[in-house]
């Protein structure tokens, strides 16, 4: 179970309790809990002038202010919550909490705090649960894959069929007037040729002899690729959505030069890039409901209330019998 997040008290306030010993949780709205407090049997949020807030009126008031979306958001973070934590998923998590904790360190303060405002409106206590919200965003998208590949014929199939997904990678020889290499140009083209017929891989090839040294500098990955990219000149577009999974390019012109091109369409590549995920749930809207209501399912929850619970099948979506 989730024995990481039991370090502190949290009151849920989607009007949930967890049978498998989640515990209980707050969002934003509770910054201090009063420990074990209980009236009545029930949770005590806070205390002032000897008045007491409970946790069932906090549940109302978020309803109330913000909507089933808020509700919902609690209820999705507690479902995934209860999913076991790889050392994958760990590793993803510190990874991103790392990398995303450096980037906004250069704008500030100011940055973290608002990174850290985001956090609590999403249940996490504040910013040094980021790398456990990127856990949870890992384990959500297993989720989600695990279902949606149980009902491929659904979702995968059409989705690789009509959006024609894959990673790309290049490899760029520039030029001044691409339809004429220069004899320096070609020579560098006829360099990169032999390196690969020679067996080196196209990573390697990439890094030490494309002149586009942003991609270059991770083997010439230039990133996710479907029919719907626009930021790529069409020509490179077009290549590489026709390009054959594994099996580089002729030489492809565009107005930067001419470049070769390899594609990976495996669908653990694809599953492992965020990029592929965002344009994957894009495509299929419900697709992540119904992943979290099937674990929803597996757990022993009980709900605040009938109308909690409608309320929650409501916003994804979903029948009862789903």
């Amino acid at each position: 179970m989730i024995d990481n997040l039991k370090k502190y008290w949290f009151v849920i306030v989607i009007g949930l309790v967890f049978i498998v010993g989640i515990g209980y949780y707050s969002s934003q709205q509770m910054n201090s809990v009063l420990k074990g407090k209980k009236v009545d049997g029930k949770h005590v949020v806070s205390e002032i002038s000897g008045v007491n807030y409970l946790a069932d009126d906090l549940y109302t008031d978020v309803v109330k202010q913000n909507g089933n979306g808020e509700l919902y958001k609690l209820f999705e973070k507690e479902v995934i919550s209860s999913v076991p934590t790889t050392d994958e998923a760990k590793e993803y998590g510190e990874k991103q909490a790392k990398a995303l904790k450096s980037q906004f360190a250069e704008t500030g303060s100011k940055g973290l705090k608002e990174v850290e405002n985001y956090l609590k409106s999403m249940g996490y206590k504040d910013i040094n649960e980021l790398n456990i919200f990127f856990e949870n965003m890992h384990k959500r998208d297993k989720l989600v894959f695990d279902f949606a590949s149980e009902n491929e014929a659904e979702y995968i199939t059409p989705f690789l069929t009509q959006n024609k997904p894959r990673i790309v990678k290049h490899i760029l020889v520039k030029m001044e007037d691409p339809a004429n290499p220069t004899e320096a140009e070609q020579a560098k083209m006829d360099e990169v040729i032999a390196s690969l017929n020679a067996g080196e891989t196209f990573d390697k090839v990439a890094s030490a002899k494309s002149d586009d040294t942003n991609s270059a500098l991770q083997g010439g990955l230039v990133g996710y690729v479907d029919v719907s990219n626009t930021q790529l000149v069409q020509e490179f577009k077009d290549a590489a959505v026709a390009a054959e999974n594994g099996v580089v390019t002729d030489w492809v012109q565009t107005n930067f030069g001419r470049h070769l091109i390899l594609v990976d369409t495996s669908i653990d590549s694809l599953k492992a890039n965020d990029d592929f995920v965002a344009a994957f749930e894009n495509a299929n809207p419900t697709v992540g409901y119904k992943a979290v209501w099937k674990h929803a399912q597996t757990l022993d929850i009980k709900y605040k209330d009938d109308a909690t619970k409608q309320s929650l099948l409501d916003f994804m979506g979903i029948k009862e019998a789903e």
